[in-house]
């Protein structure tokens, strides 16, 4: 058992209600903490306790995995972003993102502010990027996205169950989904 927050649950457990979580908030979008901001963080104008999402919201928020925007707001309806999620989950896995080897995307400047997380992802052979060697930090991630980085980073793994899914026939990300699926994530 590992205790969590005040609360104990068993690994198995907490592993998947934080997948959850992520899944969650990966889904609705999120801006990334460079550092943990205090109790403004905590206030989102636009977030309300109604929320679908508003528990992993203020989860991940308290924790200092994400902040809002400097106006106050969360924007949850709006895209994440492939650096910031890459932020979010190197954050999330505590992996060290200023020892890193660059793993020499065309478009990742060492300069980038997600640099060392991305480096950090694809050092862990958690995300590869793209056939024309690029990581494309700025681009909308996608549920498929997602889903891989997700199962890559968890090591989440289908047991061969049918989906539910009617659109997934096709896609490179079938078997992150069945991961996800699985495992209780989506």
């Amino acid at each position: 058992l590992i205790g969590n927050g005040g609360f104990t649950m068993n690994k198995q457990l907490y592993k998947k209600a934080f997948n959850v979580a992520l899944t969650s908030m990966l889904a609705t979008g999120a801006v990334v903490a460079v550092a943990p901001q205090a109790s403004a963080a905590l206030n989102f104008k636009d977030v309300k306790e109604t929320n679908t999402h508003y528990a992993n919201i203020m989860n991940l928020a308290e924790r200092g995995i994400i902040r809002g925007y400097e106006d106050g707001t969360f924007r949850p309806g709006v895209f994440i972003k492939r650096g910031n999620a890459a932020h979010i989950i190197a954050e999330i896995l505590g992996l060290d993102t200023t020892n890193v080897t660059n793993p020499n995307f065309k478009d990742i400047s060492t300069k980038n502010s997600n640099y060392g997380a991305i480096a950090a992802l694809a050092n862990a052979g958690i995300i590869n990027g793209f056939e024309d060697g690029t990581y494309r930090a700025n681009d909308n991630l996608t549920r498929g996205q997602m889903a891989k980085i997700i199962a890559n980073a968890f090591k989440l793994t289908s047991n061969g169950e049918a989906l539910p899914f009617t659109d997934i026939e096709n896609s490179q990300y079938k078997e992150n989904i069945a991961a996800l699926f699985t495992n209780n994530v989506t």
